[in-house]
């Protein structure tokens, strides 16, 4: 008899946060396709956290622009498609899109102006438009009972959570999922370091989230990091080596990035492997490896950007996929898994 196994995709849907977005075709469109059916395949469900206030400025600028108006509407497709097939949308923020300047001859955005970047760098003002009209466009495209009770920072930049906790508090946010356990990111004016989250696949905490609060009203569910030895880092860049520049392996996805680096608290050395689990990482090579912490762990917690997806990515996550059903039950619904990990009384009603 299979044993069970919990297992958490979790996508960030979003364009680039650079000096060139890229297009909505190649960074979410097309890849997040290809995800979804290839999650269909396994009948795997997954959770998609859309960049907001994106969506806000291009419902601003999409009646004066036709291509921006197709974008808009290819994204509600898509995203009604994903509610459709019975994957959850969620919340995330980057509210430096309050600042983007749209480029219409090229139909992108230049998203490089960072001033705004976290939460936290908002004015009050900013911080209620941010929220309420996040809360806008989500229904305007899924309806006006549509349910985003998770949450996920832009960046992973939560900290400092008491700022943002009476919001998500009034958009009756009960889950979040912005800790990564370990990993650290500086910038002149705003980073996190999450270096003593609780080592449990979920916890309650109330105005920490590195702090466990058995009476909490959040539920964190935090990110955790591939670790691994010289061996498998050889073996891995031999594999970058024979296929890098094979066209599958080249990204969907057409912008620049923001520039901001995370890196582990700890460093470990250039001889191992220190990482999300990320499709976009993943390989046959490290397929191994994502198989073998799925056997150890009570959750294996995904995060992926379909921007960041290329064809090489999605054969590597339906060889994955394939193994991991052939040797569990997998579980993806995250109510379910939340009913299995902790006691329903701990939860946000």
């Amino acid at each position: 008899m299979k044993r069970s196994q919990c297992v958490l995709f979790t996508f960030d849907y979003e364009l680039f946060l650079g000096k060139r977005s890229g297009s909505v075709m190649q960074c979410m469109i097309t890849p997040t396709q290809r995800i979804l059916e290839t999650l269909a395949v396994y009948d795997y469900k997954a959770i998609f956290f859309v960049d907001t206030i994106y969506l806000v400025r291009l419902r601003e600028i999409s009646t004066s622009y036709p291509k921006a108006m197709k974008d808009w509407q290819s994204i509600s497709e898509q995203l009604q498609d994903m509610r459709a097939r019975g994957h959850r949308i969620y919340y995330h923020f980057h509210p430096h899109w309050i600042q983007a300047a749209y480029l219409p001859d090229i139909n992108m955005w230049d998203a490089s102006n960072h001033g705004r970047f976290t939460f936290d760098r908002l004015t009050d003002e900013e911080k209620e438009y941010v929220v309420a009209a996040s809360e806008s466009v989500l229904k305007e495209i899924l309806g006006k009972t549509h349910v985003a009770n998770g949450y996920r920072a832009g960046g992973l930049y939560l900290q400092p959570f008491r700022g943002i906790k009476p919001y998500l508090d009034r958009l009756d946010v009960t889950y979040d999922f912005s800790v990564l356990r370990e990993f650290e990111s500086k910038a002149d004016h705003y980073g996190f370091r999450y270096d003593h989250p609780p080592l449990k696949p979920m916890y309650t905490f109330e105005a920490d989230e590195q702090l466990e609060d058995a009476s909490g009203g959040f539920v964190e569910v935090p990110l955790d990091a591939l670790h691994a030895g010289i061996g498998w880092k050889l073996l891995n860049s031999l594999w970058y080596r024979t296929v890098q520049k094979m066209m599958d392996n080249q990204r969907f996805g057409d912008g620049t990035s923001s520039g901001n680096v995370i890196r582990p608290i700890s460093s470990s050395g250039r001889y191992t492997l220190r990482e999300t689990y990320s499709i976009e990482l993943m390989n046959h090579v490290k397929s191994v490896l994502y198989l073998k912490r799925a056997r150890e762990s009570k959750l294996l917690h995904f995060i992926s950007h379909p921007k960041l997806i290329s064809e090489q990515n999605i054969k590597a996550f339906h060889s994955f996929a394939a193994m991991l059903r052939k040797r569990c039950d997998v579980v993806t619904d995250l109510e379910y898994i939340r009913s299995v990990l902790m006691p329903r009384r701990n939860a946000k009603a």
